[in-house]
């Protein structure tokens, strides 16, 4: 990390562009605990500003022991209010178990997303006549060539 912005015990907005110091490491856990706190922020405020449905999307990534619904789903214990800054994340099995938990008690439906088999590339479509050229017609069946009738 190369810079901490945090605020200070006065709560004016401090940027510690230092990156070292006797008051580093102080500055970068304050700059962590905000980021954390604003991840639970703007997901209350997405979850809470939908009018009638909410689809939330949960993935393993890099950044998954930090964010805010992963934090709130798997680190939140019963009875305990705070949510942890950071939570580990587990195997596969594990997850499903706790999110099939979590839809049983809250009455949601919580679907695995597995990815489809690439589909094959399809061709080209033909370029758009220039402006006010002929459109193309449609192959005419010669004269006398018996037509296939809807049988």
């Amino acid at each position: 990390m190369d810079v901490a912005l945090f605020h200070d015990e006065a709560g004016r907005r401090t940027l510690d562009v230092a990156g070292a110091g006797p008051d580093w490491a102080a500055h970068v856990e304050r700059h962590l605990t905000e980021e954390a706190g604003e991840e639970l922020r703007e997901l209350y405020v997405s979850l809470t500003r939908a009018q009638s449905q909410v689809v939330a999307w949960w993935a393993p990534t890099a950044n998954t022991p930090y964010g805010g619904l992963h934090r709130l789903l798997f680190g939140r214990q019963p009875g305990v209010p705070e949510v942890p800054d950071q939570v580990a994340v587990r195997d596969d099995e594990y997850t499903a178990g706790v999110l099939a938990a979590l839809a049983e008690l809250v009455a949601s439906a919580a679907e695995r997303s597995v990815l489809a088999a690439a589909a094959a590339p399809q061709p080209a479509a033909a370029p758009a006549p220039a402006r006010g050229a002929p459109l193309p017609t449609a192959p005419s069946t010669p004269t006398g060539a018996a037509r296939p009738t809807p049988g």
